[in-house]
């Protein structure tokens, strides 16, 4: 499997609804453990909250948790981060662009190419050395700056 093989199936109806599925520096990643109510559930939302009263609410970005996926060709990357910022500006300078759901639906989105502005990863007993190193080194690669 390579990325965009990853990408396609992540895009299609068999890809699976529960546990994080990433790709990662050439390789697939899963996740099936439960999420921590305490440890990653709150403080990803409380973060989300924080993030879309200054960024959404006035009008200068997404603020998106769960399922939201971005994938960077050059960097090797598809993941989903726990929360993840995209600012309309970097549509607009052409660092990142949305992916149309298949059925072409206005203003229906399933992925953002190229790089977002920023990825939050929740630590968790099971990923610790996926998030505070490959993931970090993988958004890196593809130009996360925060």
């Amino acid at each position: 499997m390579d990325l965009e093989r990853f990408r396609t199936w992540a895009r299609s109806d068999s890809f699976l609804e529960r546990g994080r599925i990433d790709w990662v520096a050439g390789r697939l990643e899963v996740d099936m453990s439960p999420e921590d109510l305490n440890t990653h559930g709150s403080p990803k939302s409380a973060i989300a909250i924080q993030l879309g009263l200054h960024l959404q609410e006035p009008g200068k970005g997404l603020v998106v948790i769960d399922r939201a996926r971005f994938s960077s060709p050059s960097a090797d990357p598809s993941v989903e981060p726990d929360v993840l910022v995209l600012l309309f500006e970097t549509v607009e300078t052409g660092r990142a662009r949305l992916i149309p759901k298949a059925s072409g639906a206005e203003g229906r989105f399933v992925e953002i190419e190229g790089t977002v502005d920023l990825a939050v990863e929740c630590v968790s007993d099971a990923s610790t050395v996926k998030d505070r190193k490959r993931l970090r080194e993988a958004y890196y690669r593809a130009g996360v700056p925060e």
